[in-house]
This record gives structure tokens, sequence and C-alpha cells, in this order.
């Protein structure tokens, strides 16, 4: 059975979310393979997304047929770079991050990109809310004419409170006591509350 590589999902609360969804091992990261399950609604310290098509076990080994998702996380600059996003939306959405990048010599041998996020948001439903941290750090060293060496950090921790959804009677189907309201949440916090963390460490050497 193939898996979905990247789908849109429209959630319960009816946020329109751009999710990296998959379980069949059809993720990589910077073209190494991404290991166990990935689910990843906020990015910033990815740099770009690659959607490799048809069948890629000639390069990538066992894949499924319908292709490989190539994520490329942002890297170190050889010139100074900052930046600072926030964004602000509806039913008490809250976003920012940070973005540095610089040279941390002289002959720019060696280099660092560091990015840091945090997003809290609500829904329109009850009790509903979601708050996500991410820090990923990143070092690079020139270590010859044509050889690099890059260190590579990411942890992210995410809150959330699982939305169970409503009964069928009250909301599609007739309900002698009255219609249940769709902002409506029958669930305690504490019964759904999921916290998630992952840490990922790696380095990579390139020669060329």
């Amino acid at each position: 059975m193939a898996q979905t590589l990247a789908v849109l999902i429209i959630s319960t609360t009816f946020e329109a979310l751009l999710q990296l969804s998959s379980s069949g091992g059809n993720f990589l990261r910077n073209g190494l393979r991404e290991g166990g399950d990935i689910l990843q609604d906020f990015t910033p310290n990815i740099e770009s997304i690659e959607a490799l098509l048809g069948p890629a076990s000639v390069l990538y080994g066992n894949a499924n047929p319908g292709g490989t998702i190539n994520i490329i996380t942002k890297q170190p600059l050889q010139d100074p770079f900052y930046a600072i996003d926030a964004t602000i939306g509806n039913f008490d959405f809250y976003e920012g991050a940070i973005d540095l990048s610089s040279p941390l010599n002289d002959s720019k041998t060696l280099s660092y990109r560091l990015n840091l996020g945090y997003q809290d948001r609500g829904s329109f439903i009850d009790s509903v809310k979601t708050s996500i941290f991410t820090i990923s750090p990143v070092v690079s060293v020139d270590i010859g004419e044509r050889t690099r060496l890059t260190l590579e950090g990411d942890y992210t921790d995410k809150s959330s409170v699982a939305y169970q959804g409503l009964p069928a009677v009250g909301t599609v189907l007739p309900n002698p006591n009255g219609e249940i309201a769709r902002d409506r949440f029958f669930w305690s916090n504490l019964m759904v509350l999921l916290d998630n963390s992952i840490t990922r460490l790696g380095y990579r050497l390139e020669h060329e």
C-alpha cells in the first residue's frame, strides 16, 4: 500500500495546514533517510522541499513507487544574515521565528546558522490549542580546500490538545435534546494532552 508523500490536511478545527506526514520511510533529510515517523507542520529551519517523483530506489534504496520527499534544511551562509519573523492570526494564533547566520572567522572557513521558532495557536473549539518550540543550530567548518564538515542539531517540543470529535447524534443526526454546538469540547484536557519532543543530532562530511 502506497504511503502519502505530502497531504493538505483540513483538520477538525478547520485550519488548513501543509503537513509532512508519513510512516512509510519515503522521506529524506538532506539526502539521508529520515528515520521513524514524521509529522511536521512548523518549519522555520527548512530551506526547501524537493519532490522526487517516480521510483527512487535506484538512488536511495527501498522506497515507495510514487516518489520521495527530500527535506533541505537551512545551512550556514558565507555572508552575515539576520532575520526576525512574526505572525498573528485568528483563534489566538501567534508565531515567531529568528534566523541567524554568519562566518565566525575572517577566512570564512567556520560559519554557523541558528534557527529558533515558537508557535502558539488556538481553535474555535473550546480548550483545543497547540504550542511548538524548535531550535536548530548548524556549524560548518572547511577542513581543506575541497572538504567540509557540518554538524547539525534539531530539537522540537510540541504540546497539543487532541480533539476527539463530536457524537453523530446531535450533529449530523437528530437529537431529542437539541443540537450540539460545533465549538463544544466534551473531554478533559488531561485525558487528551499530547506532549511530544524529538531531538536530531548528525554530521555530514563532504569532499568534492
